[in-house]
Parts: structure tokens; C-alpha cells; sequence
């Protein structure tokens, strides 16, 4: 890939996401929680006037995971079906020229669960940053992993 990728602190780990899917980012979400609702679902939340689900990623990722601290969220832009959603990120980080061949694949070591969440890998000098792939991260292919 080439382009930008919005980089983001899970925990102790560095994550990005391709800026071209994100619809934009706030630094003081406000939620209402959802009783019943499946852990890595933090509640939902009002986008000029749509409700929109918003996920802990550190929970998606891993459900063992504690339960992501921070308040800023990326909102993700509307799927194929017009659903709009958004994840909690401890902190937000910069936005990262990607150049071409600085990607590699997501190696197989890795959970099934991370295998299905990461698109690839950009390799940046010392950093390896996992790069989300949204169309699967919430849905189907993730909830099977």
C-alpha cells in the first residue's frame, strides 16, 4: 500500500489505520453503554443524528484484554450497508507517509484473532506498525477467528 496511515496507541503497542477509511476522529467521545451487549462492544453513540456502534479494540483484538482507558475514537466511514461504527483508542499519533514496499504481509505467528484484524505490516525504519482492515475488524470474519 501507499498513502497515509493515522497511527494509534493500544496499550503498549502502536497500530494504524489506512487514513482513507477513516470518516474522522474525536478526542472526548461520549457513549451510552448497551446492556447485553457483546464485550467488545463499548456502547453506542449519536453521529449527527445516526446511531453508531463503538467498539473497544483492545477487547476486539483480544477478549482477555482489559478494556481500552482512553476516550478519543476513530469514526470509521459508513460500510457497503450504510452502518457507521467507531473504536476507543488509548491515544491518538501522527499520520505516516506510506512508500511504496514498505509493507509485508501479516505473519502466520500471529493469533488467528490478528491474522483476521490486520490488513499488513508497514516497516518504517526500527517500527513495524499493524495496519487494521475495517471491512473485516467488526464483522464476520474477525467474530469467526
Amino acid at each position: 500500500m501507499t498513502g497515509k496511515i493515522l497511527c494509534f496507541e493500544l496499550g503498549t503497542r502502536t497500530v494504524g489505520v489506512d487514513l482513507e477509511e477513516v470518516q474522522e476522529v474525536s478526542r472526548a467521545m461520549a457513549w451510552t453503554s448497551v446492556p447485553g451487549a457483546p464485550r467488545e462492544i463499548r456502547g453506542i453513540f449519536n453521529l449527527r443524528g445516526q446511531v453508531a456502534a463503538l467498539f473497544d479494540l483492545a477487547r476486539t483484538l483480544d477478549p482477555q484484554a482489559p478494556s481500552t482507558e482512553g476516550r478519543s475514537a476513530i469514526i470509521l466511514k459508513p460500510s457497503k450497508e450504510g452502518d457507521i461504527s467507531g473504536f476507543l483508542v488509548d491515544r491518538l499519533g501522527n499520520v505516516l507517509e506510506v512508500g511504496e514496499g514498505s509493507c509485508s504481509p501479516v505473519p502466520s505467528h500471529l493469533s488467528p484473532r490478528e491474522q483476521a484484524a490486520f490488513r499488513e505490516l508497514v516497516i518504517t525504519g526500527e517500527q513495524v506498525l499493524p495496519v487494521l482492515a475495517p471491512e473485516r475488524i467488526f464483522g464476520k470474519d474477525l467474530q469467526d477467528a
